[in-house]
């Protein structure tokens, strides 16, 4: 378990200067159920003191959190006559673009930080029993992009996290329209699930990770060329039995019957 500390919070985010722990208290509660149920895991978050890395990382992530979404409120009360903004006769208060560049600095680092996050949970290899067969990960796992930082490795893209996450519908609703009707739906679940891919197999995913990121970020002319080549490698479909054994490819090796009836085709 992580439990809340204004000492750490404040190592992390040296904007802090008061020692009152009590306003960020139920942020923090709901910020690491969040961070819990759509990235780590119940199992994983439950042990996670068992690894230091993973906690001190994890903890970033939710005190990072915690301030993005106490920033609006951190200076307002509500009196009898409407909100007002809290005095202090030892500091001036911040002007509205100065707080707003505050928040885009902090979303950044948020970004940066859970990019690093799924990166040491990627590779630590001691994690992924308890990491990958939970509701969290298969969140993550059912497109073929994962994170912030994979979208930009296969494509230009500047967007934040909270935009990328925005591109979830998309990247789904590719595979169903497109993707699933040149590989088949067995052979993309099987290539999502990522577990003993052969070299073809991998060549087909990383083709269906370039596609995927060019059609969501709107280069639909890339996507196509991806798609293409996909098409290319699976002519030779003894290299890729569960696509072979699709029923997918068994439509596709019936051949239409064609009528040489004279009469029908009107010939004369």
């Amino acid at each position: 378990m992580i439990e809340f500390s204004i000492d750490n919070m404040k190592k992390i985010i040296p904007t802090i200067l008061g020692d009152n722990a009590d306003i960020y208290k139920d942020e923090f509660d709901d910020s690491s159920e969040t961070i819990k149920d759509e990235i780590i895991g119940d199992s994983l978050f439950e042990s996670i003191s068992e690894d230091l890395t993973l906690q001190k990382k994890t903890e970033r992530v939710i005190y990072l959190k915690t301030f993005l979404n106490r920033i609006p409120e951190l200076d307002l009360v509500l009196t009898d006559a409407g909100f007002a903004v809290v005095g202090n006769k030892n500091y001036s208060p911040a002007s509205r673009q100065r707080v707003d560049k505050l928040i885009e600095q902090i979303e950044k680092k948020y970004d940066n930080s859970i990019e690093k996050l799924y990166t040491y949970l990627e590779k630590t290899e001691k994690h992924h029993e308890k990491w990958k067969d939970s509701p969290a990960y298969s969140i993550l796992s059912d497109v073929f992009i994962h994170t912030l930082n994979e979208l930009k490795r296969h494509v230009s893209f500047s967007g934040s996290r909270a935009e990328f996450k925005m591109l979830r519908a998309s990247m789904i609703n590719y595979q169903k329209i497109y993707l699933e009707k040149i590989i088949s739906t067995e052979y993309c679940e099987y290539l999502l699930k990522g577990k003993d891919l052969d070299d073809n197999d991998t060549e087909v995913l990383e083709l269906c990770k370039f596609a995927t990121a060019n059609y969501v970020t709107t280069n639909t002319i890339e996507a196509e060329i991806y798609q293409a080549r996909i098409k290319g490698l699976l002519n030779k479909a003894d290299n890729y039995p569960i696509y072979k054994e699709s029923e997918l490819y068994a439509k596709l090796q019936v051949k239409p019957s064609v009528n040489l009836d004279k009469s029908v085709i009107g010939f004369g």
